[in-house]
């Protein structure tokens, strides 16, 4: 049996689940501000309670690898590559916009139509990326500042459906017919949304080199005055 501890510390919540074949039978989550740093490894110790399973039994470790918070994602690393170098197990590095679209299109399936997975990223910028109904890549993860007119040549050509917590704020600047935005409490970054891509890295043994690996915080770190 393939057991995968699956972390997601990209936004605001802090969320664990584990995984056996690929299929959730433990998760625990918290959307509390600022608590990452202290519920991440008592989350662990919970699931894996829950779940009857020892530390030694796991068969991997996986973690949502961003675009997102910046303390987010260091927190959910470093955890994360710690449980790999003491157990010596692989680290599997999943894209959270990629597991963000598979939810959505999970959860809203349309025929005709793009899927834009965001992040916020404070003010008016978000993460996103694009996909196909078939969640085809067509614009791979980048930093986007928005403006009413940003998606204008999607939304002409067919129905565009925005999710996560940066589609929150476009929806109140964004008036067009083909435009639909999916509840954010439906649909939002969370352990859970890995299992899946998780297991089919771990069958094709598509692993991150744990010394090495670092999220994918697609631009540079930057601290205000």
């Amino acid at each position: 049996m393939i057991q995968i501890l699956c972390i997601d510390t990209t936004t605001d919540v802090c969320s664990v689940a584990l995984t056996q074949n690929g299929t959730v039978v433990a998760a625990i989550e918290n959307s509390d501000k600022n608590t990452q740093s202290a519920l991440l490894t008592l989350y662990i110790e919970q699931v894996l309670k829950e779940a009857n399973c020892a530390y030694n039994q796991l068969s991997a470790v996986a973690i949502s690898s961003g675009p997102g918070s910046y303390t987010g994602l260091r927190i959910g690393a470093s955890v994360a590559k710690g449980l790999c170098y003491a157990l010596d197990i692989p680290l599997i590095s999943t894209d959270t916009l990629t597991a963000l679209a598979q939810q959505a299109a999970k959860t809203y399936p349309r025929t005709n139509a793009y899927y834009v997975p965001m992040i916020d990223a404070r003010r008016q910028e978000v993460f996103a990326a694009l996909f196909d109904n078939h969640l085809n890549i067509i614009n791979p993860p980048q930093a986007i500042v928005l403006e009413p007119t940003t998606f204008d040549n999607l939304l002409n050509e067919k129905t565009v459906l925005f999710c996560g917590t940066g589609s929150v704020k476009y929806k109140s600047m964004l008036q067009h017919q083909n435009a639909q935005f999916i509840d954010t409490q439906t649909v939002y970054c969370i352990a859970n949304n890995i299992a899946a891509l998780s297991y089919q890295q771990y069958c094709k043994k598509d692993f991150a080199n744990t010394a090495y690996y670092e999220p994918l915080y697609v631009k540079p770190f930057y601290i205000g005055n």
